[in-house]
């Protein structure tokens, strides 16, 4: 009988990958590894904005291709990047761009956008660089040498461990399997839960899409 226990505790431990027992700066160093290591996952996020709370969903299909939907206050768009060009299709976004005229010829319509012009940095706020597995590690695990390990629990049905960040966010990383980083919140209204790590997702370029320089350089020289 007492062998039997034994190997009961034995198999039962087996998922365990030790983050539980390991201090706060490393359990946020295997995080960020962890995460580097895949190429595909999937995020659902909570923002604070002026307006209020806004959120998104975005899934990331390898490096620099990735698509989500954001409801951000006022603005709602879909995000498309594949390769170096973001894809845009909004119905409330670019009159913020270039008023009405721009948001009558635009609306619901797939604008494209190099990802690399400062345009698509203030049309999505940055957000195009979700589909880098590199900097969402970096930002969830930043510079974090005072966090501390808090306790463990269960979300979504996977064990973690709790850490606490010394800006006042907390991480929880997974504490059997891969030690994937599975929600951060910033304590400021902010949240972001990590999925599907690994998963294999579609996404192709639109079909049909303008140039959004291409748009605006016509409005200005007054083209049709």
């Amino acid at each position: 009988m007492g062998l039997v226990l034994a190997a009961l505790l034995v198999l039962a431990g087996c998922g365990s990958n030790g983050e539980a027992a390991r201090s706060g700066p490393r359990i946020l160093k295997d995080a960020a590894a962890a995460l580097r290591s895949v190429s595909s996952f999937q995020m659902a996020g909570k923002v604070a904005t002026s307006s209020g709370t806004g959120s998104f969903t975005f899934e990331v299909a390898g490096k620099n291709v990735g698509e989500g939907t954001f409801a951000l206050g006022p603005l709602q768009f879909q995000l498309e990047e594949v390769g170096s060009t973001d894809y845009i299709r909004s119905s409330t976004l670019w009159a913020s761009v270039g008023g009405s005229a721009l948001q009558q010829v635009l609306t619901g319509k797939w604008v494209s956008v190099p990802a690399s012009n400062p345009l698509a940095q203030q049309l999505t706020n940055g957000l195009a660089s979700l589909t880098s597995p590199t900097q969402t590690a970096t930002a969830l695990t930043q510079g974090e040498a005072k966090a501390r390990r808090g306790g463990t629990r269960t979300f979504q049905g996977q064990g973690v461990v709790e850490v606490a960040e010394s800006g006042g966010g907390s991480v929880l990383v997974a504490t059997s399997g891969a030690p994937y980083p599975l929600l951060f919140v910033d304590g400021k209204g902010t949240s972001l839960a990590l999925s599907g790590f690994g998963r294999s997702f579609t996404i192709r370029r639109p079909a049909k899409s303008l140039s959004l320089l291409q748009v605006i350089a016509g409005l200005q020289s007054g083209l049709p």
